[in-house]
């Protein structure tokens, strides 16, 4: 019995030491890790409570987390704790990086990790999926995958299961678990066709500390992700399933048991808007415009600002800018657009403002008609529409000039100096005689003559343009698209330049559609891929074009819910400036 008792007190002393033992360590799930890879970088507190800061993760692109698990456990009357937080990650080159040392504070001081190297090589290591990697990481002894179990999944859940084409849903993926020591290790989002998606960012999965009671068990939730989605065609379209891989049960002494969790299917109907008035620029929600001039009197060749700003809730980034009708001797720059919606689990409202730079080139009294824009209230069933008031503008001659003239030079184009214009003065004047001088045949006599002529052929081609104009309003646009696709992949240039890739993504997105929205005459309310191949097929574009342009978009839009598919975006950017120069060739 004494033997007995004297191992039991060993046996104490080593799980109470054991227990206080206080460690930080970091670790990858792999290496080497292929370029086009996710991998699993853990970080874990054991013995102690305190707070995880993560290490400079420069080298690598953050694809999700940190995932946030916590343990406890009682070992003959001694607590012990332990905390991880799991990042995941994809290689922004190739190449052997090293990770520095993560940090921790605690009750026992501060600790420090070791670093870590990670070694990157060419295309995907493993050609695998992230659920096949996540398998093949769990050590050999791991027990079997429990798949779709009662006590922990995940539900896909939506603020209405009914829309028309335009109208934001917001969607929910909600985790309820009942197990000990949860800790995420892989995800995957479904795969959406046929809505514009506005991810609400969530730092970690932040377990509720209320339970949520279902068919008589309590479970822990958390929101793992929250989305906006705009549908983008009529229809039953589908929204699922999400699937999720953990490990449950993980504890100091313990690795967990893996688990595979796939959601439910949401089916969202549809519906097509009615046919829309002529003023319809897309919005879909209770919206507010307003219309703002920042003053009506000014000289010739001044500029003004139009300001044009769409408030409420609804689509608010996919509402176009209207179609403005201001005379021709003005000109009217494209505009700078400031987008300020705002996501949340409420939708997507805030503004979205249009700023023109307008210049009235001559002067004169000019009444600008009111401004009518509309959009459709799901909840009225009908387009609203409002009206800006008429504006009266007057535009006085510079000071100092001469009919005008001074005027009617300046246009965008800057004006260039002459060299003629200033000549030698000569200073020996003895030898210089008076010249008797008679305007009669004289060049300024030729020029009085002639100058009613000249500016009655100028009016007669300047009336032309702006009946040519006037007559073929989609001409027009047409023409302009090309232009207005320039200024896209100029910011959007400008945006890779400063390392703002999904910024970079976005505008790249909207300078395709945009272009073809003008060029081939279809609303961006009914843009789809669909309607986009119906429309370059018709009018001879080859396959080969066709199918490059959807990739493209495809591209695009992966590259923002799905980073870790993320194709090059300087190739990408390339891809789209000689498809967008292609049809233009075409055209």
């Amino acid at each position: 019995m004494r033997r007995i008792g004297l191992f039991i007190a060993f046996i104490s002393i080593c799980a109470i030491s054991w227990a206080q033992t206080a460690a930080l360590s970091m670790k990858a799930d792999r290496s080497p890790v292929g370029l086009n890879e996710r991998f699993r970088l853990i970080i874990s507190l054991d013995g102690v409570q305190g707070e995880i800061i993560p290490p400079d993760l420069k080298d690598f692109n953050i694809v999700g987390g940190p995932s946030v698990s916590s343990s406890m456990s009682w070992i003959n009357g001694q607590m012990s704790n332990s905390l991880s937080h799991t990042y995941f990650l994809s290689p922004k080159r190739i190449g052997t990086f090293t990770i520095p040392p993560a940090k921790a504070q605690s009750k026992a001081g501060s600790m420090e990790s070791r670093t870590l190297s990670i070694e990157v090589v060419e295309g995907n290591n493993a050609g695998q999926q992230p659920q096949q990697q996540a398998q093949q990481s769990a050590p050999s002894n791991t027990q079997e995958t429990i798949t779709n179990s009662e006590e922990c999944f995940v539900k896909i859940l939506t603020d209405k299961r009914k829309a028309v084409k335009g109208e934001p849903i917001t969607v929910s993926y909600v985790l309820y678990n009942r197990y000990q020591g949860f800790e995420l290790t892989s995800y995957e989002f479904p795969t959406l066709s046929g809505f514009w998606k506005e991810e609400i960012k969530l730092n970690t999965i932040q377990w509720e500390q209320s339970y949520e009671q279902i068919n008589g068990k309590d479970y822990q939730k958390a929101y793992f992700v929250r989305q906006v989605l705009i549908p983008q065609r009529s229809g039953e379209l589908e929204i699922g399933p999400f699937i999720l891989e953990a490990r449950v049960g993980r504890s100091f002494f313990r690795q967990g048991t893996p688990i595979r969790i796939t959601s439910n299917v949401l089916k969202i109907n549809v519906s097509e808007l009615p046919p829309a008035p002529e003023s319809f620029t897309g919005g879909v929600g209770k919206l507010d415009f307003n219309v703002k001039l920042d003053r009506t009197e000014l000289m010739a060749n001044e500029a003004i600002n139009l300001t044009i700003t769409v408030s409420g809730k609804g689509n608010i980034p996919l509402v176009e800018a209207p179609k403005l009708n201001f005379p021709s001797d003005f000109e009217v720059y494209d505009p700078k657009v400031i987008d300020k919606s705002i996501r949340n689990a409420a939708g997507i409202s805030g503004s979205k403002t249009y700023e023109y730079l307008i210049i009235p080139r001559y002067p004169g009294s000019y009444d600008i008609e009111a401004l009518e824009i509309s959009y459709y209230d799901p909840d009225k069933r009908r387009y609203e529409t409002e009206t800006s008031e008429a504006i009266h503008i007057e535009v006085l001659r510079d000071d100092g000039s001469d009919a005008g003239s001074a005027t009617r030079i300046s246009r965008k184009e800057d004006v260039s100096s002459l060299g003629s214009d200033i000549r030698h003065i000569r200073k020996d004047t003895k030898d210089m005689k008076p010249r008797s001088y008679s305007f009669a045949g004289s060049f300024g006599h030729l020029a009085a003559l002639l100058s009613p002529f000249l500016l009655l052929a100028v009016f007669l081609v300047v009336r032309r343009r702006k009946e040519r104009s006037d007559a073929d309003p989609l001409g027009t646009r047409q023409r302009s698209a090309a232009k207005t696709a320039a200024r896209y992949l100029k910011e959007a240039k400008k945006k890779l330049q400063a390392g703002q890739e999904q910024e970079f993504y976005i505008t790249l997105y909207q300078a395709m559609n945009d272009y073809i929205s003008h060029k081939y005459q279809i609303p961006l309310a009914q843009m789809t891929k669909e309607k986009i191949h119906e429309e370059l097929d018709s009018t001879g574009v080859d396959r080969g074009t066709i199918s490059g342009w959807q990739r493209a978009l495809a591209d695009c839009e992966m590259a923002r819910y799905a980073p870790s598919a993320q194709a090059a975006p300087q190739a990408l950017y390339e891809q789209v400036e000689s498809l967008i120069a292609l049809l233009e060739r075409k055209a």
